[in-house]
């Protein structure tokens, strides 16, 4: 019975190792793919992604499919992109219609007969899913999105065009101050309850509206809210471009240089001028990575180059 027992407990715990290392690898390889199809060695990506695959078994996120099948798509391979396009669409219930269908990584397949097919079958996933959306929650986040867009774009407008106006700055911020310390007790109390709320339950605005929250909050409410907000990063409810912009506001806020180049101040003469950056040398290789613009295409838009 004993020697039963410790070959049962040796037995699972090599599972357990071979099952991590699986996962591991299968990490390893998804960073490779991803690199290579960054610097548009698109053949070497999709190799990666096939060996991926194969070491997990064959399972995957419908994020993970759908690079794969953009990397097929970019390699001039159809069918191997509809397999995977096909796959999250029938078997994923994949419902990001427009994300779909305005991504230039599937151009190459645009002409192909089995494209009407397919954003057919992914128009009635999106509007399944909009129909389950919680619309109560949705409105409310959505309003909150809008309005938080809205009052700080007047803000930096405010000190961009009239930097002099300090009277009118004070004013303006005092308000929404205000407005941001309301929508911060409606937003942290939806955390405590639900956690942070995908798109799949609010919409891409009310998903997007948490992150708009968190990026004009406090430090403390960043700090506290991090591991949360990473959790949905991970969980592809948030996006690896809203993390870098997260990063890079808490860094200066602690006197820090920022990573990714995400972030233009705005002096006492209403001029931008971007910040510190910790390591000029990679940061459009550091942003490449998590599918952000040349940090100089980035800049034009405030005036300034790089």
């Amino acid at each position: 019975m004993r020697k039963f027992y410790f070959s049962t407990i040796a037995f699972l715990i090599l599972h357990v190792s071979f099952v991590n290392a699986q996962s591991e690898t299968y990490q390893s390889l998804l960073k490779v793919a991803d690199s290579l199809y960054k610097i548009k060695e698109y053949k070497k990506s999709t190799y990666a992604y096939t060996w991926a695959f194969r070491v997990n078994s064959y399972r995957s996120t419908l994020k993970d499919r759908y690079n794969a099948a953009k990397a097929w798509s970019m390699n001039f391979t159809p069918d191997s992109a509809f397999f995977h396009l096909y796959k999250m669409a029938k078997q994923g219930n994949f419902s990001d219609y427009d994300k779909l269908i305005n991504d230039p990584a599937f151009t190459p397949i645009h002409l192909d007969a089995r494209w009407p097919n397919l954003t057919k079958i992914v128009k009635v996933n999106s509007d399944k899913t909009e129909a389950n959306l919680d619309h109560s929650l949705k409105k409310q986040l959505d309003t909150i999105h809008d309005n938080l867009v809205y009052w700080h774009g007047k803000l930096d407008s405010l000190k961009h065009h009239d930097p002099k106006n300090t009277l009118a700055f004070a004013k303006l911020n005092k308000a929404v101050a205000v407005k941001d310390s309301l929508y911060k007790d409606i937003i942290t109390d939806l955390w405590k309850s639900l956690g942070w709320v995908g798109q799949n339950v609010v919409g891409k605005k009310g998903r997007d509206a948490q992150f708009i929250l968190l990026k004009f909050a406090s430090l403390y409410t960043q700090k506290k809210y991090l591991p949360l907000f990473k959790k949905a990063v991970k969980e592809d409810f948030a996006t690896l471009e809203q993390m870098a912009i997260i990063d890079d506001i808490m860094a200066i806020k602690q006197g820090k240089k920022q990573i990714y180049g995400t972030q233009v101040g705005l002096d006492n003469k209403g001029t931008y001028f971007l910040q510190p950056i910790e390591d000029p040398s990679k940061v459009n290789q550091l942003r490449a990575e998590i599918g952000l613009q040349p940090l100089n295409d980035y800049l034009k838009s405030y005036g300034l180059s790089y």
